[in-house]
């Protein structure tokens, strides 16, 4: 049987690699934003594609998969869920973050509303969950503490 433990632990190292790269390439879009409007309105309305929505598709799919693995994974249900939930959280949080930086760069296009309020709407219930979930271990299992 895989050692979940060990597993866990090497899932907990690439997240640091992921948070990394979410975090460059949020903060990459929010600066490349007055950029990206003035290349639209002088192109004529024409947007030109950017490696970097490449990157923020994958690293969407990168993280995403392994978060909701650690959460609802049936070999993953072994390990405590106190254990594995800051780094299932964590991945989602870096998932949310590439799909706000593939927003970001399709702000020029002017989307419609909707689209940006279902991806606030998906990082608020994330946290609103993660702060539910993390509240919730933390309290104590005595009757008398």
């Amino acid at each position: 049987m895989i050692d979940i433990e060990s597993q866990l632990n090497k899932w907990q190292k690439l997240l640091l690699v992921y948070a990394g790269a979410a975090g460059v390439l949020l903060a990459g879009m929010l600066a490349n934003l007055p950029l990206n409007f003035e290349s639209f309105q002088r192109l004529g309305r024409v947007m030109t594609v950017s490696p970097w929505v490449g990157m923020c598709l994958v690293l969407l799919l990168a993280c995403l998969p392994p978060g909701i693995m650690l959460l609802a994974g049936r070999d993953w249900r072994t390990l405590p869920l106190a254990r594995r939930l800051p780094t299932a959280f964590g991945f989602l949080g870096c998932a949310w973050a590439a799909l706000a930086a593939w927003d970001l760069f399709f702000l020029p296009l002017e989307p419609p509303l909707y689209a940006h309020l279902l991806i606030l709407g998906l990082g608020v219930a994330l946290a609103a969950s993660s702060l539910v979930l993390f509240r919730r271990r933390g309290k104590s299992e005595e009757l008398f503490p």
